[in-house]
């Protein structure tokens, strides 16, 4: 299953960028932006039950390095949007602009939450934490 719907999420964002931008070059970069992280993925859920690898290890190592950069990189930028689009909200007394400031400052802390935990396997940010500690675990990080 998971071949296939690698196959098909790849091919759905080489058509998304071949109709915006009529360019089968960058259709094609972008698709082979997205293969690895899908096959990250993929290779992940296929070692679901066994004995991690060397491999296995060090390529968990790197998505939490990536993950945490990522994340807190936009958790920045969505905080400090909140901050300034809340000061901009007041002095203008625009409840619309208020929204947004919401928005971004929710955002900005669910992404240091998967900055730090990942998004786990469930519907509730605690499953996140669980899932966390039982990723330590199996993959010996502090």
């Amino acid at each position: 299953m998971w071949p296939f719907f690698l196959f098909a999420l790849v091919l759905i964002s080489f058509l998304m960028v071949l109709a915006e931008t009529g360019s089968a070059h960058e259709a094609f970069v972008a698709s082979a932006w997205i293969s690895p992280l899908l096959l990250f993925a993929c290779y992940f859920a296929s070692r679901r039950g066994k004995s991690p690898t060397t491999i296995e290890r060090v390529l968990a190592g790197l998505w939490i390095l990536v993950r945490r950069v990522v994340c807190f990189v936009g958790a920045a930028f969505f905080l400090m949007a909140g901050v300034f689009g809340g000061i901009a909200a007041f002095e203008q007394r625009n409840a619309f602009v208020l929204v947004g400031v919401i928005f971004c400052l929710a955002f900005g802390v669910a992404s240091i939450w998967w900055g730090l935990y990942g998004d786990g396997t469930g519907r509730r940010f605690g499953d996140a934490r669980s899932k966390h500690e039982e990723r330590k675990r199996r993959y010996g990080w502090k």
